[in-house]
């Protein structure tokens, strides 16, 4: 890992915990809900695949969003009083998958100037996503107590 890819997380960190400040105070209400026992299980895959996506975007640079997005959300469900153990846990995958995807987009800017090759992160890339979307799948079926 590189210090620009430790300092693009860092960033990212500090967005996230700033719009949870933000939001966490000013309050409002969360912005998704689940509509049955498995509306969790979906919520978690498909925001952890929006993180990825989204923080791909750019060369990962646009991580940033992401996490003021995250952050928004976490605040918003601490300040209604709806925030659970299972919903922090649940950063753990959404900065694995946002990791994943500030390594492949620096790789991809090394390939495009020939420093480097995108092979190089991929691998571990993808496995450190596969990890994210295991576990929020985990804390999804968790959070219902089907385990």
């Amino acid at each position: 890992m590189e210090i620009r890819e430790i300092g693009l997380v860092a960033f990212c960190t500090a967005a996230l915990v700033i719009s949870f400040v933000f939001f966490g105070i000013s309050g409002g209400n969360p912005s998704y809900f689940y509509p049955n026992e498995y509306g969790k299980i979906i919520a978690n895959v498909a925001r952890i695949i929006f993180d990825f996506t989204i923080s791909l975007l750019f060369f990962g640079y646009s991580a940033i969003f992401v996490m003021f997005i995250e952050g928004m959300n976490t605040g918003v469900l601490f300040a209604s009083g709806k925030l659970k153990i299972l919903d922090v846990i649940m950063l753990i995958p959404v900065f694995l998958s946002v990791y994943s995807a500030v390594c492949i987009g620096k790789a991809i800017l090394k390939d495009y100037r020939g420093s480097g090759t995108i092979h190089d992160v991929l691998n571990e890339s993808v496995l450190i996503l596969i990890v994210s979307l295991t576990i929020s799948v985990l804390l999804g079926v968790l959070s219902y107590g089907v385990i």
